[in-house]
This record gives C-alpha cells, structure tokens and sequence, in this order.
C-alpha cells in the first residue's frame, strides 16, 4: 500500500528487541530482512545504539556482529539514539560509554572494503583517539586501512546508510572542533 501511495523509493527499516539474546535477535531479523528483500522490497536494520540509561548502550561486540551480519546479507543499515558526538567516549551522566558516530561509520566502511575481522571492527568502534582517524580530500583513513571516496560513498547508499542523533548542535560542534566540518 504505501508503495502504491508514494511515488519515490521509500526504505522501511526494522528494529529488532534490545534483550539479554541480542545477537540472535539481530541474525534472525536480519535475515528476514535479506529474505524479504529478495522478493524486490527495500527493507533496512535499524540498530538502536544508545539513550538515556546505560543497559540502553549495545557492546562493541554487538555492533560489529550486526555490522557483518549486514555485511554479508547486502541488508543496509541505520544507526539510531546515542551517537550524538564523532568519537567514542564516556558519558558521566549516564555513566557508559558512548560509541561515535564516526567509529561507526568507519568500522563498517573499512569492514566492507577490506574484509576485516569482527574483533578488528570492534577495535576501530572502541578507538578514542580522534588522531587516529584521518581524512582528506581523496581518502580517509584509520590505522593504515584507506578508504577512497568513491569506496565511502558506495558505503553510504549501500550499507551504513545514516544515523540518528536527538542532538543537531552537539554532533556538528564536535565536528567543527576537531576542524572537520
């Protein structure tokens, strides 16, 4: 129905529940997801990564997990609550670390570029060190993995599609801080 009533392309994501089974949550809305979409529909992940209590924040592990899961099913995926700065750090007030969105993004477009390891993923969302990441006009970079642009923009229609942030100021001033933006 609601393809009948829009004419644009329109991208339903799914959400699966933040329990003690995450993972097997997660594998089995995924590959529903991939199954659905074999039909011609255009369904997504979304995969919650923080708010406002601690147990709300998924583990690095579980991040990387679905990041593969996605991965190797071609199913895109959107990250929502939680990322509101670039990097991953702790968060007095809610007392947990926070992950970042530029951790993110960059462990699932180095993942599909270079096929690197779920612990490797997990290593690139756990780094805090913003000079770790580097970015320039034709490439960014992490730890030696280079990343072209055309690589990145591939990785943002295909695979990491956008986040959600229930802060605009926060993530664009952390950017413009660090001269990124």
């Amino acid at each position: 129905k609601i393809k009948k009533e829009i004419s644009d392309p329109v991208m339903i994501f799914l959400e699966g529940p933040l329990n003690e089974n995450r993972n097997d949550a997660a594998a089995s809305l995924i590959d529903a997801i991939y199954a659905h979409n074999q039909s011609g529909f255009n369904t997504g992940f979304k995969l919650r990564t923080g708010g406002v209590e601690a147990v709300s924040f998924p583990s690095s592990e579980h991040i990387a997990f679905c990041i593969r899961r996605c991965l190797d099913r071609k199913v895109p995926m959107k990250f929502t609550a939680g990322l509101h700065h670039p990097f991953r750090h702790f968060d007095n007030q809610i007392g947990t670390m926070m992950h970042g969105f530029i951790n993110v993004f960059a462990s699932g477009i180095i993942a599909m570029r270079h096929d690197i390891s779920d612990k490797e993923i997990e290593e690139v969302l756990n780094d805090e060190d913003p000079a770790d990441f580097i970015f320039t006009d034709e490439y960014f970079s992490w730890k030696g993995w280079k990343i072209s642009i055309e690589d990145i923009e591939f990785a943002r229609k295909e695979l990491v599609l956008s986040f959600g942030s229930c802060s605009f100021d926060e993530p664009v001033a952390d950017l413009q801080s660090l001269n990124l933006l």
